[in-house]
């Protein structure tokens, strides 16, 4: 599941962005400097748009869809939870 998760680099790019811009709201929110409003501002609103982007794409239901294309593809649960590493060759064409 992991590696089709990872295939997908729109969608690992804007959950990595969206992690750097919560922690640099935290570090902003944690500072006293009023200078730094703008900055306050203008990460809100990426974080706005990343959040529309990862809600468009369906983000949040990819892992469930990779299930159910594992799944048809005769994947069990144990082959869909381990290492790729693991299956045969037959299988790794499957993922891939």
């Amino acid at each position: 599941v992991d590696e089709v998760l990872s295939a997908d680099a729109t969608r690992r790019k804007l959950l990595t962005e969206e992690a750097e811009l919560l922690a640099k709201l935290d570090a902003l929110d944690g500072e006293s400097n009023s200078g730094d409003d703008e900055s306050l501002m203008l990460a809100c609103e990426r974080l706005a748009a990343v959040a529309a982007e990862l809600d468009a794409s369906g983000a949040e239901a990819a892992e469930a869809r990779v299930r159910r294309i594992l799944c048809g593809l005769g994947f069990t649960t144990e082959m869909a939870e381990g290492p790729v590493s693991r299956l045969s060759g037959g299988w790794r064409m499957r993922v891939s």
